[in-house]
């Protein structure tokens, strides 16, 4: 299953229909996103605008990967549990988010086994099925990537101050 995530703050359409376009042609992916209040709500995936901390949590444990943004709480998500994520970064010139703190933020985790970054959300399908073709990669290079709790902790505590 792929979980999509788009955090609570902005629309971030150029994600969520880019997710639906690549969902039209595979039926048979299961797909459930949390897309915020966006202006294109998807046709070929389940989706809901807001959800609980609870079923967030749920949905992100059952993802065989995610999809979302390069927010924080999203990539401290994906290291606690160790999931394969791809960020399409939100702009600040779209008017995604108030700046481009994202870009800085998915090129620094880039670097990271789990994580792949695309800039465009026209890459964002063939970057789906590149990933999609190699979970069995991405499971076996969860423990060398060099993440452990203490890490995870110390970017916890940094981003809540």
């Amino acid at each position: 299953m792929i979980f999509v995530t788009v955090g609570s703050q902005l629309a971030f359409d150029r994600l969520v229909s880019a997710v639906d376009d690549w969902a039209a042609g595979r039926p048979d992916v299961a797909i459930f996103g949390q897309v915020g209040d966006t202006n294109q709500p998807p046709v070929h995936f389940e989706s809901v605008s807001t959800m609980s901390p609870e079923e967030y949590q749920r949905r992100f444990a059952e993802a065989d990967m995610v999809v979302g943004h390069a927010g924080m709480g999203t990539i401290i998500a994906a290291l606690e549990q160790r999931k394969p994520l791809l960020m399409l970064p939100r702009l600040g010139s779209l008017k995604e988010s108030r700046n481009d703190n994202q870009v800085g933020t998915a090129r620094h985790f880039r670097s990271f086994a789990l994580f792949e970054v695309v800039e465009s959300e026209s890459d964002v399908a063939e970057r789906i099925d590149q990933m999609l073709a190699n979970l069995e990669g991405y499971r076996s290079a969860e423990d060398s990537f060099g993440v452990g709790d203490s890490l995870i902790a110390a970017i916890r505590a940094f981003v809540n101050g």
